[in-house]
């Protein structure tokens, strides 16, 4: 199938499945205007922050961020794949699915070729583990203290001693040579390529949908280096948006807290104690995409780092991106030298379930690391850990919550605590806890979207944001009053940048001769995720109309009259700066007042 005839076959696909009628099957809406609001199926809350906008079929959660239409619901609640999704609604809908050309592209050719590859090279480790000088690995594994139940579910094998194992095996399976290499299973110099991994046990890497996508290997020989052996990235895998043990994890998660620690055995051992939620960064330092996938499971993590310096202070780093997420975050403190691996091991579940119990909020931690770090015995190293606790301690918004650390700062440092109050005051810029504690009880709803609309007015240089996001739902919500609009308005009249992109989709989606609709918009944004995250605030303010069209060209009318004031604006600023440097002669100067009193006459007519 042509691309042109599979856009429009996935264009009536979305359109015998109503989004409100497809969420609903899955989650419980109540209608608020032309929105329908319901808890997040993609992480915890107790407060509705999922909205479905029925006019342009597309949702958000204002609480972790997941947006998209039908298709991308379905893909991510039901954990599939875009064709995974598409089936499921053709079968829903009772279309058949045509033989399309995205299935058949190179890049999903080659993509499911490396998966066969990785998937026959797991076969052959697993079997390895069976073999006669898999002794030593077995024994390490036995005197880990895994049973068979927990290997068997974290696929655990063994990469053989030897130049060529699993190249020989991939090659005789008849996969080429070329592709066995683009999964960063081998090795090559100028004279061959060999396996990359040998005489290692081997942790197979999934995705969260539980495709195989890398590996890891462990050495087994103490003279062997490194410890630890990876793969590199490649098409199937980015280190930075990947989470070990997070496909079997996300089955225990729902409504329950996941515990990020460093490395494979420390996820392994955790589940064969029963920590069923618990997940590797593979690596020190965690990511942005790495917490958005975490928060699709869960509002709440611990995060177990190893309790030496690096250890600390890659948690320092991964609490922040953890928090900015919008996920309530703790720490555990494991006993000097240990991991969590050694200390299920040394201390057993009872003792590690204290720790669990004992974990320390963001602050909690954030404020021992400044005291234990600074000199407080002097009144030097005092006074600097004083005012390093009180600028995090500010930022924290409960006064309940800032009154116990206050109390903290007061007892380490021996300022009183109203001396500590009074400068957190100062930074915070708010009024006394007392004066809060009234506000700060009823805290603001997530669902209020008037709110996205005042971040995006206040987002650009002036006051013509609001005008702008509205023309632009109007648009989105019509193709002939888009058509219309685009007569009137292009991107250059628009100043928000937001606004500015999804202007610029919507022509694209014109000259490409595309379905009109929200999602197609969306896809034809430029950009990275961050972008089209805020198209979607502005496409999901609540518009209600009743003359459509007259509004559309209205609005039209306005965001162009604010082009031109602006324009006049900046002219006549360079203007006067020629005038006041006794320029006015100058032919450039006239050329400004000339290009002024066109665009103020412009300006005019739009106004009559």
């Amino acid at each position: 199938m042509a691309e042109k005839d599979f856009s429009a076959w996935l264009a009536e696909l979305k359109e015998r499945n109503d989004i409100v009628s497809v969420v609903s099957s899955y989650v419980r809406l109540t209608r608020k205007g032309r929105h329908h609001w319901g808890l997040c199926p993609f992480h915890h809350e107790k407060t509705p922050s999922f909205s479905v906008n029925e006019d342009l079929q597309i949702y958000k959660c204002f609480g972790c961020g997941a947006a998209g239409d039908v298709i991308k619901f379905v893909q991510e609640n039901e954990h599939t794949d875009f064709n995974g999704a598409v089936h499921i609604l053709a079968e829903r809908a009772g279309m058949e699915v045509p033989h399309f050309g995205k299935e058949d592209s190179q890049a999903e050719k080659k993509r499911n070729e490396l998966v066969s590859i990785m998937n026959a090279a797991q076969e052959f480790f697993v079997k390895s583990l069976s073999l006669p000088q898999a002794q030593k690995a077995r024994d390490y594994i036995k005197g880990r203290g895994l049973s068979k139940e927990i290997v068997e579910r974290f696929g655990l094998g063994f990469a053989p001693e030897g130049w060529e194992n699993l190249k020989t095996y991939l090659t005789g399976l008849g996969f080429p040579i070329e592709s066995i290499n683009e999964t960063g299973l081998m090795s090559s110099n100028e004279k061959r390529v060999y396996d990359k991994f040998r005489n290692r046990i081997m942790y197979p890497i999934a995705d969260d949908k539980g495709t195989i996508i890398s590996f890891g290997g462990r050495k087994i020989n103490p003279e062997d280096e490194p410890k630890y052996m990876n793969c590199p990235q490649t098409l199937l895998y980015n280190k930075s948006q990947t989470l070990y043990g997070l496909n079997i994890a996300k089955n225990y998660a729902r409504g329950n807290p996941l515990i990020i620690v460093e490395g494979y055995m420390d996820v392994i051992t955790m589940h064969e104690f029963g920590f069923n939620t618990a997940v590797a960064s593979c690596g020190t330092s965690l990511t942005q995409q790495q917490a958005r996938k975490l928060k699709r499971y869960t509002d709440k993590v611990y995060i177990g780092y190893d309790g030496d310096s690096a250890g600390q202070s890659a948690t320092v780093r991964g609490l922040d991106i953890l928090k900015d997420t919008g996920l309530e975050v703790f720490v555990l403190s494991f006993p000097d030298g240990c991991d969590p691996d050694d200390t299920l091991r040394k201390f057993g579940k009872e003792y590690f379930d204290g720790i669990i119990k004992n974990a320390k909020t963001l602050e909690e931690f954030k404020l021992e690391r400044i005291f234990s770090s600074n000199d407080i015995s002097s009144n030097e190293g005092k006074l600097k850990a004083a005012k390093q606790a009180i600028e995090i301690v500010s930022k924290i918004q409960l006064d309940m919550e800032r009154e116990r650390y206050i109390d903290m700062i007061s007892e380490k440092t021996g300022y009183s605590k109203r001396a500590v109050l009074n400068d957190i005051e100062k930074i915070s810029g708010k009024n006394s806890p007392k004066e809060n504690t009234i506000r700060n009880e009823t805290p603001q709803k997530v669902n209020n979207i008037s709110n996205v609309a005042l971040k995006y007015k206040n987002s650009a240089k002036n006051n013509d944001s609001s005008a702008e996001a509205r023309l632009i739902c109007l648009m989105a919500r019509d193709k002939n009053c888009a058509v219309e609009a685009l007569k009137i308005v292009n991107s250059t009249c628009f100043a928000d940048d937001v606004c500015k992109s999804i202007i610029e989709a919507m022509q694209r989606v014109f000259d490409g001769d595309l379905p009109f609709n929200a999602s197609e918009i969306i896809a034809n944004i430029k950009g990275d995720d961050d972008a089209a995250s805020k198209a979607y605030d502005v496409l999901m303010l609540d518009v209600n109309s009743l003359d459509l069209e007259a509004e559309t060209v209205a609005y039209a009318n306005k965001v162009r009259y604010q082009f031109y004031m602006r324009r006049t604006k900046a002219l006549q600023e360079e203007a006067n700066k020629m005038i006041a440097s006794g320029k006015l002669g100058d032919e450039e100067c006239q050329r400004l007042l000339k290009e002024i009193e066109r665009l103020q006459k412009l300006a005019k007519e739009i106004r009559q």
